[in-house]
């Protein structure tokens, strides 16, 4: 038995046509001419252990510091740790970015543990710090932790300037597991001042 298909093919001019692509083109939104983006990856410092500091920026005029000090006092002398400094920045002549983004992603700093200080920004002049002393002894114990970021001359915040776009997030699982003493600052835009400061002083008892 024979049998036959018929096949009809139908062409259409595509002058005629408005095309969901070419739709799709003229609702596109403006494409950002400036963007700064800092991301730490997934599982990038898991399982890390002892002191680590990151320190990750994208953009113009930022400032940041990690610091800390430990002091061991041995039993007839004295255990003193300090800190004190200051973060400045002065953004005056930077441009802002269209987008600024800044993400930590899963697992990045998971099952870490010890002391975690962490820095991370995206835009235009924002200062950050971490400060951490810890002092032990016998006798005289002192820890004490002044580390501040202050901003100067930051752009101000005006109509355009309130279309741009900030986004800041930290993954639920970043520091799942964690122990420790962990400090984040972390800013997306400009003019942000942000800092983290821990002391801890122990006496201990009787000399051996």
């Amino acid at each position: 038995m024979n049998s036959k298909i018929l096949v009809i093919v139908l062409i259409i001019p595509l002058s005629g046509l408005h095309s969901p692509f070419a739709m799709a083109q003229d609702n596109l939104p403006d494409i950002p001419g400036y963007v700064t983006q800092s991301i730490i990856d997934s599982n990038v410092l898991s399982h890390v252990r002892g002191r680590f500091a990151v320190n990750m920026t994208a953009g113009d005029a930022n400032t940041q510091a990690n610091a800390a000090a430990i002091a061991l006092g041995t039993q007839d002398g004295p255990a003193i740790g300090l800190i004190n400094g200051m973060q400045v920045t002065n953004s005056q002549q930077a441009n802002l970015p269209d987008i600024a983004i800044a993400t930590i992603g899963s697992q990045a700093f998971a099952y870490s543990s010890g002391l975690i200080s962490v820095n991370q920004s995206s835009g235009v002049g924002n200062a950050q710090a971490n400060g951490a002393a810890f002092a032990m002894g016998f006798e005289e114990v002192v820890a004490e932790s002044v580390l501040s970021a202050t901003t100067s001359n930051a752009v101000p915040i005006d109509a355009e300037n309130s279309k741009r776009h900030q986004t800041v997030s930290i993954d639920d699982t970043a520091f799942h597991g964690a122990h420790g003493l962990v400090q984040v600052n972390q800013s997306a835009g400009s003019g942000n001042s942000t800092a983290n400061n821990f002391a801890l002083q122990v006496q201990l008892g009787a000399k051996p």
